[in-house]
C-alpha cells in the first residue's frame, strides 16, 4: 500500500507528519499522522498474505498479555475472560434471545463465551487457526479459523458484529469494514473497540517508556475518537463514540510514578489492594471499596477529557 507514496486512507492527504521511527522492541517502521483526519498509520512493506500468515504463525510469540514474549492460549484466555463485563454491559441494550452475533478476531473466545448466554448464537472467527480452535473447545461456540472473506457465513446473516482490538491490525480498515458490512443484516449493529491515541499515558503523563512501546508493528492504524467516527461513517455506519478504560488506576499510578506497568493480570479491570492476612476485615472492606470508588472516579475524569485507553464505536448499518 505504501510502496510509492504514503497518503491518508480517509482524505487522501499526502502532507503527513512523521510521528516516530521508534517502535516497540526497536522494530523498523515509521508512524505518520494525517493532521486533517487525526489518524496515524504505520508505513511498511508487508503484503496482505504475509500479514495473514503472520497472525496464523508467529504473532503470539511476541504479542499478548506478556509483552515481547510467547503467549499461550490458556494464559491469554485466563487473563481476558475476567475483563468482559464492560462489553457485555455495552451490548445488553442491543441483544435478545433472537440475536446472532459474530465476533471477528475472537482470539481464544473470552468474549463469545461471556456473551453466549444472552443471545441465540455467538460465532467467532480469527486469522489464528489455533486460537479459533481453542475458542471452540472452551466455549462450545462455532468458530472459523482464517480470513473472514473465506468463511462459510452467509450474506447479511448477523444482527451484531463485534471487533475488539482488531481494526487497528487490519491491512486496509476501509476494505475490512466493507467486508463486515457484507455479513451484517440491514439495520444491524457493530461494536468496534480500539486503543485510544489520546490515552492519558500519552497525553497527560510524562511516561517516556510507554511511548516506546505504544507504537508497534502489529498495529498498523491508530485512532482518536474523531478519526474512528470518520472511518465508520465513510464505510456506511452511523453511531456514537464511548470512552472506556481497560487498565485500572493503580496501573496508571505506577506508570506515572516509576514509568513501568504492572503485570497484565492485576493491571486490568477492578483494582484490589494487596492486604496483609492480619488486617482487620472492616478496614480491608473499607479500603477495597475506597480504591474501587476512586478507580471509577478516575475513569470518569479520563472519559470527560477523552483520555481513556480505549474508545468504542457502537452504531448501525445505514439502510
Amino acid at each position: 500500500m505504501f510502496k510509492d507514496q504514503i497518503k491518508c486512507i480517509l482524505c487522501g492527504n499526502k502532507k503527513l507528519e512523521l510521528i516516530t521511527t521508534q517502535l516497540r522492541d526497536s522494530k523498523p517502521g515509521s508512524i505518520y499522522r494525517c493532521p486533517t483526519c487525526d489518524i496515524n498509520m504505520l508505513k511498511d512493506q508487508t503484503e496482505i498474505n504475509e500479514l495473514q500468515n503472520w497472525y496464523d504463525g508467529d504473532y503470539r510469540k511476541e504479542h499478548g498479555p506478556k509483552l515481547s514474549q510467547k503467549n499461550e492460549y490458556k494464559e491469554i484466555h485466563k487473563i481476558a475472560v475476567k475483563h468482559q463485563e464492560h462489553r457485555i454491559n455495552f451490548l445488553k441494550p442491543y441483544v435478545n434471545t433472537k440475536t446472532r452475533l459474530l465476533d471477528v478476531g475472537c482470539s481464544t473466545g473470552s468474549f463469545i463465551g461471556a456473551i453466549k448466554n444472552y443471545i441465540k448464537e455467538a460465532v467467532g472467527t480469527d486469522l489464528d487457526v489455533g486460537a479459533a480452535s481453542f475458542a471452540h473447545k472452551i466455549t462450545g461456540c462455532k468458530t472459523f479459523g482464517g480470513p473472514l472473506e473465506e468463511s462459510p457465513f452467509n450474506h447479511e446473516s448477523f444482527d451484531i458484529i463485534t471487533m475488539t482490538h482488531v481494526l487497528e491490525h487490519t491491512f486496509d480498515p476501509i476494505c475490512f469494514l466493507n467486508t463486515i458490512n457484507y455479513y451484517l443484516k440491514p439495520g444491524g449493529f457493530v461494536y468496534i473497540e480500539v486503543p485510544n491515541l489520546d490515552d492519558a499515558l500519552l497525553k497527560a503523563y510524562n511516561s517516556k517508556t510507554f511511548r516506546t512501546i505504544f507504537y508497534h508493528v502489529a498495529h498498523r492504524w491508530y485512532f482518536t475518537s474523531r478519526s474512528l467516527i470518520k472511518i465508520m461513517e465513510k464505510t456506511g455506519f452511523e453511531g456514537k463514540i464511548f470512552f472506556t478504560q481497560m487498565y485500572n488506576m493503580l496501573n496508571h499510578m505506577q506508570w506515572a510514578l516509576v514509568d513501568k506497568p504492572m503485570s497484565a493480570d492485576i493491571a486490568q479491570g477492578t483494582p484490589n489492594l494487596p492486604m496483609a492476612n492480619i488486617a482487620p476485615k472492616d478496614i480491608e472492606k473499607d479500603l477495597q471499596k475506597w480504591i474501587r470508588d476512586a478507580d471509577l472516579a478516575y475513569t470518569n475524569i479520563l472519559a470527560k477529557y477523552g483520555m481513556t485507553d480505549q474508545i468504542v464505536f457502537i452504531g448501525k448499518k445505514k439502510n
